[in-house]
């Protein structure tokens, strides 16, 4: 009896060993399960980051292309705008030289009207032909009066060009906006320096240093100091651009584009 008592208390020493063995698998494996749940969750982090930074960049790109999109547009409003101011200032032209035949005619008609008053004593052939001469120059009037009715209307094109030309300013201050605002974004980006801060014909960035002061012509374009000199003929410039004649006597005298030197 004693002896197996004894088998049994020896058989159960082994069973009670493993315990602490158990116990620090179980550990080890909580460990490990926690470190993987650690790297899931991190890289569930880095996921999302990732995701955010591309729909940042993607709402970016999204804007940029449509200020592009607009300047485009814009541009193409001012190219119809020219077209159409073209063809008015055209017509205009053609109408002012009407205008002159019409107050030539007029004034030869009145000077033949009077000739024929005092030509009362002429043969009878030469008054019938005076006759044939006198209808002939009063259709010409009839047609003259018609023709003075379209010269008339001479304020209402000379309206509708200025109107045009102040729709064309209007295009291009909005467009060089967003250009501006499109370049400030881009350099922001990059780190360059943004092109609406460079002379165009230079490359040289404006700035307060007397030759290098962005100064604007009639036409809107900056150019700066040392440039309009290169560029000044005695009594004025011509925009390399657009080819607008700016009248100065004084280069100092052309106004200077703060906005640029204040950004």
């Amino acid at each position: 009896m004693d002896h197996g008592r004894r088998r049994l208390h020896s058989g159960s020493t082994p069973r009670g060993g493993e315990r602490p063995a158990k116990r620090e698998r179980i550990s080890v494996e909580e460990q490990q399960s926690q470190e993987i749940r650690n790297l899931k969750r991190k890289l569930e982090e880095a996921r999302q980051r990732e995701d955010k930074y591309i729909k940042n960049e993607q709402l970016h790109h999204t804007a940029m292309r449509s200020k592009q999109q607009r300047i485009e547009r814009m541009e193409k409003s001012m190219e119809s705008t020219n077209r159409k101011m073209y063809a008015t200032q055209c017509r205009l032209n053609d109408m002012e030289n009407i205008y002159d035949d019409l107050e030539m005619e007029s004034k030869i008609m009145a000077d033949f009207i009077d000739h024929y008053y005092d030509s009362r004593n002429i043969t009878e052939e030469d008054r019938d032909e005076l006759q044939d001469k006198l209808d002939e120059e009063a259709a010409n009037y009839r047609d003259l009066e018609d023709r003075i009715k379209e010269v008339r209307h001479r304020d209402r094109y000379m309206k509708t060009v200025e109107t045009e030309r102040k729709r064309t300013t209007f295009y291009r201050k909005k467009m060089l906006e967003l250009a501006e605002q499109l370049q400030f974004e881009q350099q922001e980006v990059t780190g360059e320096t943004p092109l609406w801060k460079l002379c165009e014909i230079c490359a040289h960035q404006f700035s307060h240093s007397d030759e290098y002061v962005p100064r604007v012509l009639v036409c809107g374009h900056t150019l700066c100091t040392s440039c309009i000199e290169k560029l000044d003929v005695g009594d004025g410039i011509r925009c390399p651009f657009c080819r607008t004649w700016t009248n100065m006597k004084r280069i100092e005298a052309l106004p200077k584009n703060f906005q640029i030197l204040q950004m």
